[in-house]
């Protein structure tokens, strides 16, 4: 069996397993020369001109805010690059993550924790302002070879930090129906990597560099600063997201822009 897998973010690669050898494998940014590139069209286009032969399934994983459109196009794309009539399955990005980690861990049973703030997407539709969403940053897994995996947790930290308790409550509930069994957190709009991104854009480093400010951070010294997080949540009093910024604006700005609309309109009659 041949199958194609590929993501589709930032440092996207497309990789070829046929009968469980890897047979193929190139990384966007080789081809592109952009480092962490995503869309992985020219990878594609290099295997599909290779011409190995034919593909049984394709897996993807997705873990951008556009996931639902693009998952459309590649489907579509590759449906007739391919001619595949089916096969074709999205894995959460969480569970890649955790099962790349345990199948080269060499280990029979391990306990596997993910820590990415961008995971998959999770939407629900809203009663108001259309769709609500809530994005994986924590999953714990237990992972055995004979029987697979169970989800044990996940945390999730929603979009809109301005999300109201009944509209929250229905995300959640949305959750946890997807999700039986396992124990779901969606306290805040943060997470444990974005505290170490804040850190990290504030050294003048790309927040995907989070993993050095990680590094760096043993080599510091204890101070008596304010706690940055609760009971393992990140407390997001202490942080303001560009989202956030954008709703203060919007909330002071427009009553002053209307003001001055108005302002505006009577010194144009006035002239008239």
């Amino acid at each position: 069996m041949r199958i194609l897998s590929f993501s589709v973010a930032h440092d996207s690669s497309v990789c070829v397993l046929n009968d469980g050898e890897i047979e193929f494998f190139c990384k966007e940014e080789r081809l592109t020369r952009v480092k962490r590139d995503g869309n992985p069209f020219k990878s594609l286009e290099l295997y599909t001109s290779l011409n190995l032969g034919p593909i049984d399934s394709v897996v993807y994983s997705h873990p951008t805010q556009t996931q639902i459109t693009t998952r459309g196009f590649y489907y579509m794309y590759l449906s007739k690059k391919l001619n595949l009539k089916r096969g074709f399955a999205e894995y959460p990005h969480h569970l890649s993550h955790a099962a790349i980690a345990f199948v080269n861990s060499g280990f029979e049973e391990s306990l596997v924790i993910v820590v990415d703030h961008e995971g998959s997407v999770i939407q629900v539709s809203g009663d108001d302002e259309g769709v609500r969403d809530a994005r994986e940053s924590e999953s714990v897994f237990l992972f055995n070879r004979k029987k697979g995996y169970k989800m044990i947790q996940k945390n999730f930290w929603i979009s809109n930090p301005s999300m109201l308790g009944r509209e929250k409550l229905k995300l959640i509930r949305h959750m946890q129906s997807r999700f039986p069994d396992v124990l779901i957190n969606a306290h805040n709009s943060l997470g444990v990597v974005k505290v170490y991104e804040a850190a990290t854009t504030l050294i003048g480093q790309h927040p995907l560099e989070n993993g050095k400010t990680m590094g760096l951070a043993s080599y510091g010294e204890d101070k008596d600063y304010s706690p940055l997080f609760y009971d393992g949540v990140v407390l997001d009093q202490n942080f303001i997201s560009l989202q956030q910024i954008v709703i203060l604006l919007d909330y002071f700005l427009e009553p002053l822009l209307m003001t001055w609309f108005v302002l505006l309109r009577l010194v144009l009659v006035m002239h008239l």
